[in-house]
């Protein structure tokens, strides 16, 4: 059984996590501060080498990014705005809810 740290997550997971972050901190100080004067609010995907994909949407820029670097293989930041961490998953597609199931919920839950 996976050793877990106080927020439930395996440890091994936490520190590469820690690990990938400070390396994304790193590449958009090196690659993606450049570019906060011409494109402050666009989207940069920043490769382990140093290639950069810049764009006004974040989807299609992640997106293209997967395709051209490979997934976990790249930074994802807003250009100029402090690094957020997010993690992302699919999202089920919500179902009409019948009037009896409705009821069984608290109102604004799906």
């Amino acid at each position: 059984m996976a050793r877990r740290n106080g927020s439930g997550a395996p440890r091994e997971i936490e520190e590469w996590s820690q690990r990938r972050d400070a390396q994304d901190d790193a590449l958009y100080e090196r690659y993606g501060a450049t570019l906060e004067r011409e494109h402050a609010g666009e989207y940069v995907a920043i490769a382990d080498d140093g290639r950069v994909i810049v764009g006004p949407d974040e989807l299609t820029v992640a997106q293209q990014a997967v395709r051209d670097f490979g997934a976990g293989a790249f930074a994802l930041r807003r250009i100029g705005a402090p690094a957020e961490a997010r993690w992302r998953r699919a999202r089920p597609t919500r179902r009409p809810l019948t009037p009896s199931a409705s009821a069984a919920r608290a109102p604004g839950c799906w």
